[in-house]
């Protein structure tokens, strides 16, 4: 049978060189920006008490947070409600989905949060059990101004207050201490890089539901300089007000919980290997980089098809080619695993291997074949 031109021996190393050229070039997209150690850019204020965050930091609690169990009553958990209150400043520099606070439980690794949507603030809930819930604090958003903070909630619901004033209610949303146990991360996701930008000044956990007149005059007390025996009246479980300036620790003035940790290099506490998470499969906030995956090793699956059925030709080069796709893809997902800018999950691995698999079957299609035996000519 006839060989086309470009696929006889001489061409063969041609394809050869285009195959290594796509494949060290997808590597370098994959895998930049080649640090698997970066600086983590959190900093001390200097002139006053708190942490400036830049991209890429974070910062951990060096052990989980947890607490006395809620009292029961005829041996049915009540739900003692809580608050969480942080003094931020945040930069106008435009994010999507920078993550300012966190918990980290291993069943639930984004059980809350709290994160800039690009205009918006939002607390979110997610047990992985049912639907996420979220409160969002709409026009309060004040980019560079420094503004505290509250989300309270008990058996009526949370709400949501910017500077003592009310902004946003979810009677839906009822969160417990639960919610505000686990490993505490400032900046970033615990498991991805979703680096926010601003300043945390101040941050303040408590064990019930804090009323709103209490809300009210909190801005006052963290600008004049919290009391931490006052706080703990109040019902503070943890009072971190980054007054150390110095140094890599940041001390609970309670004392009942433990440091948060300053590391030297970016590091996300949790990263996954190979993350199999129902999210990553859904189309819905997914579509652009399902696209991407499949689309650009198509091409790949193509030339790979190609050089392995060149003269002389492998006998199963279809299914050599789209094996060899999913290999190249579970090597880039493993040494992605390195690099704290990027995600290894199990789901670009099959896109990938789909987007091979259909740079495959163009090959072999009749319209590519026929054109291919318009320019065939004998072998040599």
């Amino acid at each position: 049978m006839p060989v086309p031109a470009f696929l006889s021996r001489h061409f063969k190393k041609v394809l050869g060189l285009i195959n290594l050229a796509m494949i060290l070039s997808m590597l370098a997209v994959a895998l930049w920006p080649f640090n698997p150690f970066p600086r983590n850019r959190v900093s001390w204020l200097g002139n006053q008490d708190g942490l400036r965050f830049a991209d890429p930091g974070i910062v951990f609690s060096a052990a989980d947070l947890r607490w006395p169990p809620a009292p029961s009553a005829a041996g049915v958990p009540q739900d003692i409600g809580c608050t969480l209150e942080i003094w931020l400043e945040t930069t106008a520099r435009p994010r999507h989905e920078g993550i300012i606070l966190a918990f980290y439980q291993p069943q639930a690794p984004l059980r809350l949060r709290l994160f800039r949507r690009r205009s918006l603030m939002v607390l979110s809930r997610d047990d992985d059990r049912s639907p996420p819930q979220e409160i969002d604090f709409g026009g309060a958003f004040r980019p560079q101004t420094s503004v505290l903070i509250t989300i309270t909630s008990g058996p009526d619901g949370s709400s949501a207050f910017v500077d003592g004033v009310r902004a946003e209610t979810a009677p839906a949303l009822r969160l417990s201490l639960l919610d505000l146990s686990g490993q505490l991360v400032l900046g970033s996701s615990p498991i991805e890089d979703e680096t926010w930008i601003g300043e945390v000044r101040g941050l303040a956990l408590y064990g019930r539901e804090v009323s709103s007149k209490d809300i009210a005059r909190h801005p006052g007390v963290w600008a004049q300089g919290v009391d931490p025996a006052a706080a703990a009246r109040e019902g503070a479980l943890a009072l971190y007000t980054f007054q150390e300036r110095s140094g890599n620790l940041v001390h609970d003035l309670l004392g009942r919980s433990p440091d948060l940790y300053i590391p030297r290099s970016f590091q996300l506490p949790h990263r996954p290997l190979l993350r199999v998470w129902r999210s990553d499969f859904r189309w819905r906030g997914n579509r652009e980089t399902i696209v991407i995956n499949v689309v650009g090793f198509m091409p790949l699956g193509f030339f790979l098809c190609a050089y392995l059925a060149a003269d002389p030709p492998c006998r199963r080069a279809a299914l050599l080619a789209i094996f060899l796709g999913a290999l190249f893809s579970l090597v880039i997902e493993l040494l992605q695993f390195y690099v704290p800018a990027r995600v290894s999950n199990v789901s670009d691995i099959l896109t990938n291997s789909f987007g091979t698999f259909l740079g495959v079957l163009l090959y072999r299609s009749r319209i590519v074949q026929s054109l291919l035996a318009q320019i065939a000519v004998p072998s040599a």
